[in-house]
Protein backbone atom coordinates (compact mmCIF):
# COMPACT_ATOMS: atom_id res chain seq x y z
CA UNK A 1 0.00 0.00 0.00
CA UNK A 2 1.60 3.52 -0.50
CA UNK A 3 0.38 7.19 -1.67
CA UNK A 4 1.56 8.99 -4.39
CA UNK A 5 2.85 12.51 -3.46
CA UNK A 6 4.52 15.44 -5.75
CA UNK A 7 8.07 17.10 -4.85
CA UNK A 8 9.21 20.01 -6.92
CA UNK A 9 12.80 18.29 -7.99
CA UNK A 10 11.25 14.89 -8.18
CA UNK A 11 7.76 14.98 -9.92
CA UNK A 12 5.19 12.81 -8.54
CA UNK A 13 6.45 10.02 -6.33
CA UNK A 14 5.29 7.25 -4.27
CA UNK A 15 5.40 7.06 -0.01
CA UNK A 16 4.41 4.01 1.69
CA UNK A 17 1.41 3.90 3.89
CA UNK A 18 2.22 0.93 5.83
CA UNK A 19 5.57 -0.59 6.99
CA UNK A 20 7.07 -3.33 4.70
CA UNK A 21 9.42 -5.97 5.60
CA UNK A 22 12.71 -7.10 3.79
CA UNK A 23 11.79 -9.41 0.87
CA UNK A 24 7.87 -8.10 0.79
CA UNK A 25 6.18 -7.10 -3.07
CA UNK A 26 5.23 -3.79 -2.65
CA UNK A 27 3.55 -3.51 -6.13
CA UNK A 28 3.59 -5.85 -9.76
CA UNK A 29 2.94 -3.83 -12.50
CA UNK A 30 2.20 -4.25 -16.38
CA UNK A 31 3.60 -2.11 -18.86
CA UNK A 32 2.07 0.64 -20.35
CA UNK A 33 4.76 0.88 -23.36
CA UNK A 34 7.27 -1.18 -24.36
CA UNK A 35 9.30 -2.35 -26.80
CA UNK A 36 8.15 -4.77 -30.22
CA UNK A 37 10.99 -7.48 -30.71
CA UNK A 38 13.96 -6.62 -32.68
CA UNK A 39 14.32 -7.53 -36.03
CA UNK A 40 17.83 -7.53 -37.84
CA UNK A 41 16.73 -4.84 -40.87
CA UNK A 42 15.57 -2.28 -38.45
CA UNK A 43 18.81 -3.53 -35.95
CA UNK A 44 20.78 -2.62 -38.62
CA UNK A 45 19.03 0.68 -39.24
CA UNK A 46 19.73 2.01 -36.12
CA UNK A 47 23.52 1.07 -36.69
CA UNK A 48 23.63 3.06 -40.15
CA UNK A 49 22.59 5.81 -37.56
CA UNK A 50 24.59 5.12 -34.62
CA UNK A 51 21.06 5.29 -32.89
CA UNK A 52 20.85 3.03 -29.58
CA UNK A 53 19.27 0.13 -30.31
CA UNK A 54 17.31 -0.05 -27.03
CA UNK A 55 16.12 3.28 -27.62
CA UNK A 56 15.26 2.33 -31.31
CA UNK A 57 12.95 -1.04 -30.40
CA UNK A 58 11.41 0.79 -28.09
CA UNK A 59 10.62 3.71 -30.47
CA UNK A 60 8.27 1.10 -32.40
CA UNK A 61 6.41 -0.06 -29.51
CA UNK A 62 5.40 4.10 -28.89
CA UNK A 63 4.65 4.71 -32.09
CA UNK A 64 2.14 1.71 -32.55
CA UNK A 65 0.39 2.58 -28.53
CA UNK A 66 -2.73 4.33 -28.29
CA UNK A 67 -3.12 7.88 -28.51
CA UNK A 68 -4.09 8.43 -24.42
CA UNK A 69 -0.74 6.27 -23.27
CA UNK A 70 1.56 8.15 -25.84
CA UNK A 71 -0.10 11.60 -24.19
CA UNK A 72 0.33 10.89 -20.45
CA UNK A 73 3.85 9.23 -21.32
CA UNK A 74 4.80 12.98 -22.93
CA UNK A 75 3.14 14.71 -20.41
CA UNK A 76 3.32 13.16 -16.96
CA UNK A 77 6.94 11.87 -16.81
CA UNK A 78 9.47 13.30 -16.12
CA UNK A 79 12.29 14.72 -18.34
CA UNK A 80 15.57 16.66 -17.97
CA UNK A 81 15.20 20.06 -19.13
CA UNK A 82 16.47 20.25 -22.60
CA UNK A 83 17.46 24.05 -22.99
CA UNK A 84 20.18 22.95 -20.20
CA UNK A 85 21.64 20.06 -22.06
CA UNK A 86 23.44 20.03 -25.29
CA UNK A 87 21.16 17.76 -26.96
CA UNK A 88 20.47 19.67 -29.09
CA UNK A 89 23.92 20.41 -30.87
CA UNK A 90 25.10 17.10 -30.51
CA UNK A 91 22.34 14.72 -30.90
CA UNK A 92 20.21 16.64 -33.64
CA UNK A 93 21.94 15.83 -36.54
CA UNK A 94 21.44 12.52 -36.10
CA UNK A 95 17.92 12.70 -35.35
CA UNK A 96 17.27 14.55 -37.86
CA UNK A 97 18.63 12.04 -40.37
CA UNK A 98 17.22 8.86 -38.55
CA UNK A 99 13.95 10.06 -38.67
CA UNK A 100 12.74 9.48 -42.20
CA UNK A 101 14.05 6.15 -42.32
CA UNK A 102 12.27 5.02 -39.21
CA UNK A 103 8.95 6.51 -40.28
CA UNK A 104 9.39 4.91 -43.48
CA UNK A 105 9.96 1.71 -41.46
CA UNK A 106 6.74 1.92 -39.43
CA UNK A 107 4.73 2.99 -42.20
CA UNK A 108 5.46 -0.41 -43.78
CA UNK A 109 5.80 -2.56 -41.21
CA UNK A 110 1.76 -1.30 -40.22
CA UNK A 111 1.09 -2.29 -43.43
CA UNK A 112 3.24 -5.40 -43.58
CA UNK A 113 3.73 -6.99 -40.67
CA UNK A 114 4.24 -10.64 -38.78
CA UNK A 115 0.76 -12.05 -37.25
CA UNK A 116 2.28 -11.86 -33.24
CA UNK A 117 2.52 -7.65 -33.82
CA UNK A 118 -1.18 -7.46 -34.37
CA UNK A 119 -2.38 -7.46 -31.49
CA UNK A 120 0.01 -5.21 -30.57
CA UNK A 121 -0.46 -2.51 -32.99
CA UNK A 122 -3.27 -0.49 -31.77
CA UNK A 123 -3.60 2.42 -34.22
CA UNK A 124 -1.38 3.87 -36.94
CA UNK A 125 2.19 4.86 -36.68
CA UNK A 126 2.83 8.00 -35.03
CA UNK A 127 4.95 10.13 -37.22
CA UNK A 128 8.35 11.33 -35.45
CA UNK A 129 9.95 14.89 -35.70
CA UNK A 130 13.54 15.70 -34.66
CA UNK A 131 11.54 17.54 -31.55
CA UNK A 132 9.17 14.33 -30.52
CA UNK A 133 12.49 12.03 -31.00
CA UNK A 134 15.09 14.04 -28.80
CA UNK A 135 11.96 14.82 -26.09
CA UNK A 136 11.06 11.01 -26.16
CA UNK A 137 15.08 9.70 -26.07
CA UNK A 138 15.05 11.83 -22.68
CA UNK A 139 12.23 10.95 -21.12
CA UNK A 140 13.03 7.05 -21.97
CA UNK A 141 16.99 7.50 -20.90
CA UNK A 142 15.56 8.53 -17.56
CA UNK A 143 12.39 6.63 -16.73
CA UNK A 144 12.43 3.39 -19.07
CA UNK A 145 13.32 -0.36 -17.61
CA UNK A 146 14.83 -3.38 -18.83
CA UNK A 147 12.11 -5.22 -20.03
CA UNK A 148 11.53 -8.32 -22.35
CA UNK A 149 11.69 -7.46 -25.87
CA UNK A 150 9.98 -10.20 -27.52
CA UNK A 151 5.87 -10.64 -26.85
CA UNK A 152 4.51 -13.69 -25.05
CA UNK A 153 2.35 -16.29 -26.53
CA UNK A 154 -0.93 -15.80 -26.78
CA UNK A 155 -2.49 -18.83 -28.52
CA UNK A 156 -0.98 -22.43 -29.64
CA UNK A 157 0.50 -21.26 -33.37
CA UNK A 158 3.72 -21.28 -33.35
CA UNK A 159 6.03 -17.79 -34.30
CA UNK A 160 7.68 -17.57 -37.25
CA UNK A 161 10.51 -15.44 -36.43
CA UNK A 162 11.58 -15.45 -39.99
CA UNK A 163 8.98 -14.11 -43.05
CA UNK A 164 10.47 -13.80 -46.66
CA UNK A 165 6.81 -12.87 -47.75
CA UNK A 166 6.83 -9.57 -45.54
CA UNK A 167 8.00 -6.17 -47.20
CA UNK A 168 10.72 -5.85 -45.84
CA UNK A 169 11.38 -9.46 -45.04
CA UNK A 170 11.48 -9.70 -41.37
CA UNK A 171 13.83 -11.63 -39.79
CA UNK A 172 13.25 -11.41 -35.76
CA UNK A 173 16.64 -11.49 -33.70
CA UNK A 174 17.42 -14.40 -31.54
CA UNK A 175 16.15 -13.96 -28.14
CA UNK A 176 19.74 -14.41 -26.57
CA UNK A 177 20.36 -11.24 -27.90
CA UNK A 178 17.25 -9.05 -28.64
CA UNK A 179 15.64 -9.99 -25.10
CA UNK A 180 18.57 -7.94 -23.50
CA UNK A 181 17.26 -4.61 -25.22
CA UNK A 182 13.87 -4.47 -24.40
CA UNK A 183 13.06 -1.63 -22.49
CA UNK A 184 9.33 -0.81 -20.91
CA UNK A 185 7.83 2.66 -18.90
CA UNK A 186 5.25 1.49 -16.69
CA UNK A 187 2.38 4.22 -15.09
CA UNK A 188 4.09 4.04 -11.06
CA UNK A 189 7.72 2.11 -11.43
CA UNK A 190 8.59 4.61 -13.90
CA UNK A 191 8.21 7.28 -11.29
CA UNK A 192 10.17 5.69 -8.92
CA UNK A 193 12.97 8.14 -8.32
CA UNK A 194 16.56 7.14 -8.02
CA UNK A 195 18.49 6.79 -4.25
CA UNK A 196 21.98 5.60 -3.88
CA UNK A 197 20.51 3.85 -0.76
CA UNK A 198 17.30 2.42 -2.26
CA UNK A 199 15.14 0.20 -0.20
CA UNK A 200 13.40 -1.43 -2.89
CA UNK A 201 14.95 -3.09 -6.76
CA UNK A 202 12.60 -4.88 -8.78
CA UNK A 203 12.58 -7.93 -10.74
CA UNK A 204 11.25 -8.83 -13.88
CA UNK A 205 8.07 -11.31 -14.42
CA UNK A 206 8.34 -13.21 -17.53
CA UNK A 207 5.01 -15.26 -17.38
CA UNK A 208 1.55 -14.08 -18.43
CA UNK A 209 0.80 -11.58 -17.34
CA UNK A 210 4.59 -10.50 -17.91
CA UNK A 211 5.20 -7.08 -15.96
CA UNK A 212 7.69 -5.74 -13.29
CA UNK A 213 8.07 -6.80 -9.16
CA UNK A 214 9.18 -3.90 -6.59
CA UNK A 215 10.41 -6.05 -3.54
CA UNK A 216 12.16 -4.51 -0.21
CA UNK A 217 15.80 -4.74 0.07
CA UNK A 218 15.02 -3.57 4.01
CA UNK A 219 12.93 -2.65 5.91
CA UNK A 220 10.48 0.33 5.19
CA UNK A 221 8.54 2.77 7.36
CA UNK A 222 5.26 4.15 6.87
CA UNK A 223 5.86 7.32 5.35
CA UNK A 224 9.41 6.50 3.83
CA UNK A 225 9.61 7.53 0.32
CA UNK A 226 9.68 4.08 -1.96
CA UNK A 227 13.21 4.28 -4.19
CA UNK A 228 15.39 2.35 -6.56
CA UNK A 229 18.89 2.64 -7.84
CA UNK A 230 19.20 3.99 -11.30
CA UNK A 231 23.09 3.50 -11.37
CA UNK A 232 23.29 0.16 -13.56
CA UNK A 233 26.59 -0.56 -11.94
CA UNK A 234 27.39 -2.42 -8.95
CA UNK A 235 30.79 -1.23 -8.64
CA UNK A 236 29.74 2.08 -9.23
CA UNK A 237 27.69 2.27 -6.42
CA UNK A 238 30.18 1.12 -4.20
CA UNK A 239 32.42 4.50 -5.48
CA UNK A 240 32.64 8.55 -3.94
CA UNK A 241 29.95 10.26 -3.87
CA UNK A 242 31.60 13.00 -6.61
CA UNK A 243 31.42 9.28 -9.00
CA UNK A 244 27.79 8.39 -8.15
CA UNK A 245 27.05 12.17 -8.98
CA UNK A 246 29.13 12.20 -12.09
CA UNK A 247 27.78 9.11 -13.85
CA UNK A 248 23.70 9.94 -13.12
CA UNK A 249 24.85 13.50 -14.63
CA UNK A 250 26.39 11.78 -17.70
CA UNK A 251 23.67 9.47 -17.98
CA UNK A 252 20.67 10.32 -16.53
CA UNK A 253 21.01 14.10 -16.33
CA UNK A 254 20.19 15.03 -12.67
CA UNK A 255 22.41 15.90 -9.84
CA UNK A 256 21.70 13.35 -7.30
CA UNK A 257 20.60 14.80 -3.86
CA UNK A 258 19.38 11.44 -2.05
CA UNK A 259 20.41 11.39 1.69
CA UNK A 260 23.52 9.05 0.93
CA UNK A 261 24.57 11.98 -1.46
CA UNK A 262 23.94 14.61 1.40
CA UNK A 263 25.54 12.87 4.05
CA UNK A 264 29.05 12.19 5.18
CA UNK A 265 30.99 10.24 2.17
CA UNK A 266 32.68 7.25 3.86
CA UNK A 267 33.92 5.98 0.04
CA UNK A 268 35.59 9.35 -0.70
CA UNK A 269 39.67 9.55 -1.37
CA UNK A 270 42.38 9.96 0.76
CA UNK A 271 43.50 13.44 1.23
CA UNK A 272 46.70 15.27 1.91
CA UNK A 273 47.52 17.68 4.72
CA UNK A 274 48.47 19.73 2.00
CA UNK A 275 44.66 19.72 -0.07
CA UNK A 276 45.30 17.66 -3.07
CA UNK A 277 44.25 14.11 -3.60
CA UNK A 278 46.24 11.32 -4.03
CA UNK A 279 45.78 9.17 -7.07
CA UNK A 280 47.87 6.56 -6.19
CA UNK A 281 48.61 6.50 -2.78
CA UNK A 282 50.62 3.79 -1.27
CA UNK A 283 49.66 2.35 2.39
CA UNK A 284 52.66 1.11 4.84
CA UNK A 285 50.67 -1.17 7.01
CA UNK A 286 51.83 -5.01 8.74
CA UNK A 287 49.20 -8.23 7.56
CA UNK A 288 45.82 -8.00 8.98
CA UNK A 289 46.64 -4.61 10.13
CA UNK A 290 45.10 -0.73 9.53
CA UNK A 291 47.95 1.36 7.50
CA UNK A 292 49.98 3.41 9.69
CA UNK A 293 50.89 5.82 6.62
CA UNK A 294 50.06 6.64 3.36
CA UNK A 295 52.29 7.56 0.76
CA UNK A 296 51.91 10.51 -1.08
CA UNK A 297 52.42 10.00 -4.94
CA UNK A 298 52.96 13.96 -5.42
CA UNK A 299 55.03 14.94 -2.08
CA UNK A 300 56.67 11.28 -1.79
CA UNK A 301 58.34 9.40 1.08
CA UNK A 302 59.74 12.66 2.06
CA UNK A 303 56.93 14.51 3.66
CA UNK A 304 55.84 11.64 5.93
CA UNK A 305 59.49 11.01 7.04
CA UNK A 306 59.07 14.96 8.23
CA UNK A 307 55.85 14.06 9.98
CA UNK A 308 56.14 11.28 12.04
CA UNK A 309 53.70 12.44 15.00
CA UNK A 310 51.19 12.79 11.92
CA UNK A 311 52.01 9.49 9.94
CA UNK A 312 53.42 7.42 12.29
CA UNK A 313 57.06 5.47 11.17
CA UNK A 314 58.01 3.97 7.91
CA UNK A 315 58.15 0.26 7.94
CA UNK A 316 59.89 -3.00 6.34
CA UNK A 317 59.31 -2.70 2.83
CA UNK A 318 57.43 -5.66 2.69
CA UNK A 319 54.20 -4.05 4.66
CA UNK A 320 53.55 -1.92 1.68
CA UNK A 321 50.59 -2.47 -0.29
CA UNK A 322 48.97 -0.60 -3.11
CA UNK A 323 45.78 0.93 -3.00
CA UNK A 324 44.12 1.86 -5.90
CA UNK A 325 41.58 4.62 -6.20
CA UNK A 326 39.53 6.29 -8.99
CA UNK A 327 41.34 9.54 -10.90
Amino acid sequence: MFGEIHFRNLGRSSVALRKYQLGETVFFEEPLVRSFPPEQYFIELCDKHEIDRMFGVFLIGYAFAEEPKQNWISNQMYAPDESTLDVYTTFRPTIAAFCPDLNQYLAQRYVSHPLHWTPHIEREPLIYTSNILIHMWLIWNTNSHSFNAFFEQMTNDPIVSKDENLDPPYNEVSEEVGGEIGTAIFEVASRVPHSCAPNMSYVVKKQMPAGLRYRCVRRVKIGELLSFSYIESYDIMFRPTSMRRADLMRHKYFFCLCPRCRAEDMTRPLFCPDVHVCKTPQATRRPGQLPVAVRCDVEGWSFMSSHPDMFGSEEDEDWKVEVSLPE
